[in-house]
């Protein structure tokens, strides 16, 4: 004589956090564009500062602002159409 035994289970589905079941989100704030230095090509003396402008940001031109949106920026500052960046500056678009 066989007895037929019924186990019941339950599917547990862990999450990154408390609010979310399924896969995990993960960000990365780190900037994508950091200028480590620059020197001139001809002297090799550093550069204090570098000055980046001409934008286009998805295939379309832009001024500066859009790129620091949201972004942890460091050593940067907007000026006018132009972006100041002292050396060791970085930041994501």
């Amino acid at each position: 004589m066989f007895r037929s035994v019924a186990i019941g289970a339950t599917p547990f589905v862990a999450g990154c956090g408390a609010e979310t079941n399924g896969p995990c989100v993960h960000t990365y704030d780190d900037p994508l564009i950091h200028i480590a230095g620059a020197v001139d090509a001809v002297t090799g003396a550093a550069i204090p500062t570098v000055w980046l402008s001409g934008f286009t940001l998805g295939g379309m031109t832009t001024g500066p602002q859009p790129l620091l949106a949201g972004s942890p920026a460091f050593g940067v500052t907007p000026e006018e159409q132009t972006l100041r960046c002292v050396p060791g500056c970085g930041f994501r678009p």
